[in-house]
């Protein structure tokens, strides 16, 4: 009977964390929109439009664009690639993103701050897109393969006790 639990426990820890992927790829769309509103619209200095995008975002997600903004006030001498990158090095153990995803994030900070506005703009809502598409690949996966791990784990739990008996 714990054998079966077990396996089942880890069909279910392997469905939640699609689950989570994609909610933490939605997070960060929030965060995008937040921060394109606050630079386009409230002409908001980057650290506080970063700290806005992390307030709206929440989740780890949220930690990482309040930390840069955070760090950006307080840290002399980096650029904001340098503190965005040191951010999402220092949280992405908590995340469930895939590499790509987290490349993506990675490369989003590449350019942070170091062009005008309409440029700035425009490289978060090309980003947005991007991360759209990743939302509704995550949402679809997790529609597909969480019914796939929950039925392996029962099958797998099941033999397993046959087998044992």
């Amino acid at each position: 009977c714990l054998v079966l639990f077990a396996c089942v426990r880890t069909g279910t820890l392997l469905k939640s964390s699609l689950k989570r992927r994609e909610k933490e790829l939605t997070a960060f769309l929030c965060a995008l929109q937040s921060l394109e509103t606050e630079i386009s619209y409230g002409v908001t200095p980057l650290p506080a439009a970063l700290q806005t995008a992390g307030k709206a975002a929440g989740g780890t997600i949220g930690k990482i664009f309040w930390q840069t903004g955070k760090s950006l006030q307080e840290t002399k001498g980096k650029t904001s690639a340098e503190i965005w990158q040191e951010q999402l090095s220092q949280f992405q153990d908590e995340l469930t993103l895939q590499l790509d995803d987290l490349e993506l994030i990675r490369k989003f900070g590449i350019g942070l701050g170091t062009s005008d506005v309409k440029d700035q703009i425009k490289r978060i809502q090309l980003l947005a897109v991007q991360v759209r598409q990743r939302i509704d690949a995550a949402a679809e996966k997790w529609d597909k393969m969480g019914k796939v791990y929950l039925g392996l784990s029962w099958g797998v739990g099941m033999v397993v006790v046959l087998l044992w008996i």
